[in-house]
């Protein structure tokens, strides 16, 4: 109350670079460059640009006030309380069999011959496993898609993954390991897993926790507001005015 003015000032530059993100993004969002495309396209929506900004800098504004207020209660989140969320909410902390993987293809077809095809196909994969750097092979070497991809594999779940005579050997594999040649219809697979995700439920460990007291936190902070807004709502009785 002491610095009001310049708390008030302080908050509406937050609100109004808030606002600017925010709009940013949505132009982003929708492809519309210039300002007078986005003025057009909100027109279409009954909204105006100015109207909108408006909008965005009051939510802000209220959210750092509210944020401001439930900041210390916060803090009063104790691990007992992070480890009583991870316990109630089981299926939020479980994870799927995940596998993100690179991709280099040779098609027997680009070959004179299958043996031709083959013999080119072991040269590639001596090169893989001996460390040649395999984004940059499948960038120069691969002849399906994946070069277009940056070397990476169609699919990370089980049922997925693509073409799929590569799943039961890609989730078979280790983190970094280098599969040998992979015969399909049209050639050879040579793949390298990059990220590998086993189904069970994630450990009790930093990350999970961190994620547990961030969501615990937001229910306390939500939980507030309704209260705040209950009060408020007894106390002044605001009248809703049908025009």
């Amino acid at each position: 109350k002491k610095n009001k003015p310049q708390l008030e000032d302080e908050l509406k530059e937050q609100a109004r670079k808030e606002a600017d993100r925010r709009l940013a993004a949505y132009r982003k969002a929708t492809g519309l460059k210039s300002e007078d495309k986005f003025k057009e396209a909100l027109s279409y929506q009954g909204l105006t640009l100015a109207g909108l900004r408006r909008q965005i800098e009051r939510d802000a504004m209220v959210d750092m006030l509210i944020g401001q207020q439930f900041r210390d209660k916060a803090k009063t989140v104790t691990l007992a309380d992070v480890r009583d969320y991870y316990d109630r909410y089981p299926a939020e902390f479980r994870t799927e069999d995940r596998v993100k993987w690179l991709d280099l293809f040779i098609n027997v077809r680009r070959f004179l011959t299958p043996e031709e095809a083959r013999v080119h196909a072991e040269g590639l994969l001596a090169k893989a496993k001996g460390g040649t750097d395999f984004v940059a092979l499948a960038k120069a070497y691969d002849q399906g898609d994946s070069n277009l991809r940056g070397g990476e594999g169609i699919g990370q779940k089980k049922g997925e993954i693509k073409p799929s005579e590569l799943e039961p050997k890609l989730f078979a594999m280790k983190v970094g390991q280098v599969s040998d040649l992979i015969p399909v219809a049209t050639g050879y697979h040579i793949v390298k897993v990059v990220e590998r995700a086993e189904a069970g439920q994630r450990p009790f460990d930093e990350k999970v926790q961190a994620e547990c007291r961030a969501k615990v936190t937001a229910k306390i902070v939500t939980r507030e507001k309704e209260n705040l807004i209950d009060e408020l709502w007894r106390k002044y009785q605001p009248a809703v005015v049908e025009e």
